[in-house]
């Protein structure tokens, strides 16, 4: 069997390739903070790709030795990711990996049935798909936390400039009692990424040189901090003098027309940048007698179909075992008695969304007297997905504290509490409320049911955590039922003992463990 001229075979086969990957990202496309527009990407990539194809003449052949090594390289790689993927869905290391394997294996393929020229012609389509991949972790969060403060403080001056008196407490500003809240979404990384991957888009469909490229793209930066700085200003200003009603109503319209503005700035720019006439291909037409090529056998084909679908079996297989196994549940009783509980509805159902949590409440917890304040979370998680569960490691009280313009202090010696077959330890943070100068202690436990090992996991590290955490539930074929956090937050205490002593004799004393009659051992996991 022989795949026709065109070749469709292997775009079936590139796109088999592509689609787990996108898959494994559309995780953060549903429930990140910046990567709803990932939705776009695979249709429009796919577009894309066939306006290349149609152009392509056949090209070079590469030897059968190196393509099954190329194969046999990238296979183990890909099983792998698509196993820690199924334990942590937020992990981007194995979604980079596996994009990674998907492009490398992309122009291999293209370079086997069209030539290297073919393969160099697609390489602007390759960078325009990974632009639905979320960003690795510590290049997000610094993105983020650099151009949350320069909104920030350029709003701030252009304010003060103009006479209004504002204070910035992290992400916050404050202006005569009024606050306004730069979120890490309106912070312009949302912006910064969508229309990173609408400027390869234009770029691409205008056939723009690879100077006129870059240029389109540092122009379409500039733009889009422009424009969420007039954003961010308009709507501060709406919340200063207006309130938050005025506020909510108009948050969504300045969004939107922010992106429409932005959006025609990069069409503009692209046709401006457009070369007149008709684009030159970035490889001559050959035909197949001129570079002796026959066409690639229909095999290939079938062979590499059935090895992506063999490994994504495979990975679903190992990660989806039968496994009949009950688990204890931490529970708790409260309120507890003698002690005051004021249930916090509206902050609780703003944090669901995030969480994703399946059961849980915030409140007041004690008197509060001046600033001797004390809140509480508790969160629960049971038979939900593990990416649900292991988030809550991602949402640190230095990331969550620092965002509301608190100091970090230092991180405190671990606390543990001990029950009847329960030993809990909780971390601890020290914090400086610098708008009422009075100390914040900061303590949150971890807990879920262990794997068929009992206590395997205990002697983690507080660095190293969530990466063996991973590491050894993949291992284990082991997904936990269920999950739980504690939180509270114990303002108006300089002795870290005192603060530990108002929490424990408020909350700790209503956790018990609601074990099945097939386990009556500890199962218990902290970092």
């Amino acid at each position: 069997m022989r795949i026709k001229n065109q070749g469709y075979g292997i775009v079936v086969l590139i796109f088999a390739v592509w689609i787990p990957v996108f898959v494994m990202s559309s995780h953060a496309w549903r429930h990140g903070d910046y990567y709803d527009y990932g939705w776009y990407v695979p249709p429009l990539a796919a577009l894309m790709f066939m306006r290349r194809w149609r152009e392509m003449p056949e090209g070079w052949t590469m030897s059968r030795g190196a393509w099954w090594t190329g194969v046999l390289w990238m296979a183990p790689v890909w099983l792998a990711c698509r196993i820690l993927n199924a334990t942590d869905p937020y992990w981007r290391v194995p979604q980079w990996l596996a994009a990674l394997v998907a492009l490398a294996a992309s122009h291999l393929l293209l370079v086997r049935s069209r030539g290297t020229g073919a393969s160099r012609s697609f390489l602007m389509v390759g960078m325009f798909a990974l632009t639905a991949v979320p960003m690795p972790s510590v290049v997000e969060n610094s993105l983020v936390q650099w151009l949350s403060e320069g909104v920030i403080e350029v709003t701030a001056e252009i304010f003060r400039v103009s006479g209004r008196p504002v204070q910035v407490w992290g992400h916050r500003m404050e202006s005569l009692g009024e606050w306004v809240e730069v979120a890490d979404g309106c912070s312009g990384i949302r912006s910064l990424q969508g229309f990173l991957m609408v400027s390869l888009f234009f770029g691409e469909w205008f056939r723009l040189g690879r100077l006129e490229r870059c240029l389109m793209m540092i122009l379409c930066l500039i733009a889009v901090w422009v424009a969420n700085v007039v954003r961010a200003l308009i709507l501060a200003w709406l919340r200063f003098d207006d309130g938050k009603g005025m506020f909510d109503s108009w948050h969504d319209s300045i969004s939107l027309l922010t992106f429409a503005t932005v959006a025609a700035i990069a069409w503009w720019l692209a046709s401006r940048l457009e070369s007149d006439g008709v684009p030159v291909p970035l490889i001559p037409p050959r035909s197949a007698a001129e570079t002796g090529v026959t066409t690639l056998p229909g095999r290939v084909v079938w062979v590499g179909l059935g090895l992506v679908l063999g490994l994504e079996v495979a990975a679903w297989a190992w990660m989806d075992p039968q496994n009949s196994h009950e688990s204890a549940s931490l529970e708790m009783r409260h309120p507890q008695p003698g002690v005051k509980f004021r249930l916090d509805v509206d902050e609780y159902q703003k944090a669901l969304p995030t969480l994703r949590c399946t059961n849980g409440w915030m409140a007041s917890i004690g008197e509060d007297l001046g600033d001797r304040k004390m809140r509480a979370g508790w969160f629960a998680w049971d038979s939900t997905d593990g990416s649900s569960v292991l988030d809550v490691y991602h949402h640190s009280p230095e990331k969550c504290m620092g965002a509301i313009g608190w100091e970090l202090i230092s991180r405190g010696q671990k606390r543990v509490h001990e029950g009847p077959g329960l030993r809990l330890t909780f971390n601890v943070t020290k914090f400086r409320d610098p708008a009422l100068g009075t100390m914040v202690h900061v303590y949150k436990a971890v807990w879920f049911s262990s794997p068929r090992r009992p206590g395997a996991l205990d002697e983690m590290g507080a660095d190293d955590a969530l990466r063996r955490l991973r590491l050894s539930l993949a291992w284990h074929r082991f997904r936990p039922r269920h999950a739980r956090v504690l939180m509270g937050v114990v303002a108006g205490e300089e002795n870290e003992w005192d603060a530990w002593s108002r929490f424990q004799g408020s909350l700790t004393g209503g956790l018990y463990l609601q074990a099945p009659e097939m386990i009556a051992t500890r199962e218990f996991v902290n970092p």
